[in-house]
């Protein structure tokens, strides 16, 4: 009986020590990589007349009051690139 006895108290005393111990399950974190975002530059504006030669950065330039044209607002790479245009003053 005293053996039985000191058996459920190492048992118990075992029981409540690992109980103790553990910390509570976190959830798995997604572990691919977040993916990044490349930020985008401000859009730059310009006349789509064909007289036109530069692009502005505010669409409330005078430059661009003046146009008799629509005013697109596009990436500076493609201002560049696609339209020939150049920065404005």
């Amino acid at each position: 009986m005293r053996q039985l006895l000191l058996l459920l108290a190492f048992l118990l005393h075992t029981g409540l020590a690992s109980a103790q111990t553990t910390t509570p399950a976190k959830p798995q974190a997604f572990t691919s990589k977040p993916s990044v975002k490349k930020q985008q530059a401000p859009p730059v504006y310009t006349c789509e007349g064909g007289s036109a030669y530069a692009y502005q950065r505010t669409e409330s330039r005078a430059d661009l009051n003046r146009c008799p044209h629509p005013i697109s607002a596009v990436s500076k790479s493609d201002a560049e690139n696609s339209y020939g245009r150049r920065p404005g003053k």
